[in-house]
């Protein structure tokens, strides 16, 4: 996700010149190499690092997983500096990590999601609850530590670390991803609704990419809905959810206030620059980008499906037909 952003907004010009773009990198990873700064940051430099960038720059793109409030606490760091960031709030990151409390969210505005309980996944598992079920953490992000449970007494090896889970009933359906850009008086647009390849090994959740575009316009109105029920969202925001085609119904299982890997198709499929110039349009920085959402569905529809990996690594490739 970091390379294909950090490409996709070095086609961005300026002026007739490329952007400038600085890419932080862990200090402990091999050197990488692209159209970009790449400072190093050390172990324990995080936050500061990031903090001193954003005095040298314009905006800011986060990318982090929401799991033990590193997204939320980088959030709230860099929501103070003087570099715009090209996101969502503090307090609409905390409110859609705590899955238990989204699903709150949700069901207070009659939105289809699981019916979800927090547990403590060390003790038994409820008796009374619907099995099979899906356990999962209250923070998880990328199906980590994903489980579907036959019955109360199929215990998986839980990490240690995990104090808090859901248990959620398990839903059939097809596992699908949609892509909004969201400005910053709350208005969705869609770029791309995709299919996600989830697979359960050894009674484990483990998710291996996705397949986008997917021509499915009927979950939207209940996707738009589900934006709409956590205000502060911005940016780049991902939705998964469970389509099932039989009854044309969308359940609603996560929302992820940050980009997610659709992000990597979606720099492949549309012309390159384009996903950054709409990013910056749709934030409204310096007036300088024209807002392009609205020629996303043209380019899209045009487009051959591209599948990617969860590391990020196209599988296939498409791109405009």
């Amino acid at each position: 996700m970091r390379s294909a952003i950090a490409a996709d907004f070095a086609g961005v010009r300026h002026h007739g010149e490329p952007i400038r773009v600085v890419a932080p990198l862990d200090a402990r990873l091999s050197e990488d190499r692209g159209p970009w700064e790449s400072p190093r940051v050390g172990p324990g430099e995080l936050e500061h690092r990031l903090v001193e960038f954003s005095a040298a720059v314009d905006c800011i793109v986060l990318i982090a997983p929401e799991t033990n409030g590193v997204l939320a606490e980088l959030t709230g760091a860099l929501d103070r500096g003087p570099a715009r960031l090209m996101g969502s709030t503090r307090d609409a990151v905390e409110a859609v990590t705590d899955k238990a409390r989204l699903a709150v969210i949700l069901e207070s505005r009659g939105i289809p999601t699981p019916a979800t309980r927090r547990i403590d996944p060390r003790r038994p598992f409820p008796r009374e609850a619907h099995y099979p079920a899906v356990l999962k953490p209250v923070d998880g992000a990328g199906s980590l530590d994903t489980f579907l449970l036959p019955g109360p007494d199929n215990r998986p090896s839980i990490p240690d670390s995990m104090d808090q889970a859901i248990l959620q009933p398990w839903i059939p359906g097809q596992p699908m991803s949609a892509s909004f850009l969201v400005d910053p008086n709350g208005q969705s647009s869609l770029m791309a609704m995709g299919r996600q390849r989830m697979v359960i090994e050894g009674g484990r959740f483990i998710y291996l990419g996705g397949e986008l575009p997917t021509p499915i316009p009927e979950p939207l109105p209940i996707l738009t809905r589900a934006l709409d029920a956590v205000p502060g969202l911005g940016g780049f925001v991902g939705i998964d959810f469970l389509w099932n085609a039989e009854r044309k119904q969308a359940t609603i299982l996560e929302i992820n206030p940050r980009p997610t890997t659709s992000c990597v198709g979606l720099a492949r499929v549309l012309p390159r620059g384009f996903l950054a110039e709409a990013w910056l349009g749709m934030m409204g920085i310096s007036g300088e980008w024209p807002i392009k959402i609205d020629r996303f569905s043209e380019i899209v529809r045009g487009a051959r499906p591209i599948a990617f990996g969860a590391d990020g690594s196209i599988k296939e490739r498409g791109g405009l037909a």
